[in-house]
């Protein structure tokens, strides 16, 4: 069954090292997470995959994630006397939880300085990734951040406009964010063609300082926010996502109803600390931009 597992994963793996867009966010997050677990990818690598052994896996799962620390959560018209019965005639000889492990990671160390990455390929097509160290899940303003990048991001964002309706230059354009346990970052993604390449930076560079620099209108503030709300709304209304919600929130401590505040918390973002926030990630100075392409 290993076997077959590692199989899959190394194929995985190979295939990857032919997408030129995966290689250039994993030369970003490389460098931008030196010295922390996120520089690695998830699938680990040729080499790792190779060192695995079943009793290796049983040791680090029951170290790591041992049943008695678990969390179930449960959504949808379910017998919850039945659920509850048949776990605790599963669980009766459990043991308790154990105490948490410490986190085995260390901090990362961000850049202090603009980092340039270029991995040249044959390729038509130029991939482009900016990456800034962000927010981790645990840091209030992440709503404010959900709305700087839905300001940003989408077909209807200020970079799509700048970079394909206006000009023409990419193929695709997006804006994301990763928020984890002690990290995370904001990344932007460009495929363009080489010889607009260095437009394109141009323009997605100017349009970061344009939104550090000038206040965003209400207009364009309230359609980001109605944009979150309303997949919000269309989020909660599948059963497995608000049971992942109910699970993460628990698990991380967040209060398990966490995820129902978020709608009032999008509402109260101001055009202020939208600018604040903006003004604190998206600091060009300790940016990583990693190129894939000609």
């Amino acid at each position: 069954e290993l076997d077959e597992e590692r199989r899959v994963v190394r194929q995985e793996l190979e295939a990857e090292q032919d997408e030129p867009a995966k290689t250039a966010f994993r030369l970003a997050y490389e460098r931008l997470y030196r010295g922390h677990p996120f520089r690695w990818r998830r699938a680990g690598s040729l080499d790792s995959l190779e060192r695995l052994t079943t009793a290796g896996l049983r040791r680090t799962w029951s170290r790591w994630y041992p049943l008695g620390r678990a969390v179930l959560a449960v959504c949808g018209d379910v017998d919850v006397d039945g659920v509850v019965g048949m776990l605790e005639g599963m669980l009766a000889d459990q043991a308790p939880a154990p105490a948490l492990l410490p986190w085995p990671g260390s901090s990362p160390r961000y850049p202090s300085r603009p980092v340039e990455l270029h991995q040249a390929r044959a390729r038509e097509q130029a991939h482009l990734v900016l990456t800034v160290p962000g927010l981790p899940f645990t840091d209030r303003r992440g709503p404010t951040l959900d709305v700087l990048l839905a300001v940003l991001g989408g077909q209807a964002g200020r970079l799509f406009l700048a970079l394909r309706e206006a000009e023409g230059l990419v193929y695709h354009v997006s804006a994301s964010s990763t928020e984890g346990v002690d990290a995370g970052d904001v990344a932007f993604y460009a495929a363009t063609g080489p010889a607009r390449l260095a437009r394109t930076r141009q323009v997605l560079e100017r349009e970061l300082s344009r939104i550090c620099d000038e206040p965003v209108g209400a207009e364009e503030l309230d359609r980001a926010k109605a944009l979150l709300v309303g997949q919000h709304a269309i989020g909660m209304e599948r059963h497995g996502r608000v049971a992942s919600q109910l699970a993460f929130n628990e698990a991380f401590g967040l209060g398990r109803h966490d995820h129902l505040r978020y709608p009032q918390r999008v509402e109260r973002v101001g055009a202020s600390a939208l600018r604040a926030l903006a003004r604190q990630l998206l600091d060009l100075r300790h940016r990583v931009v990693a190129v894939v392409g000609p």
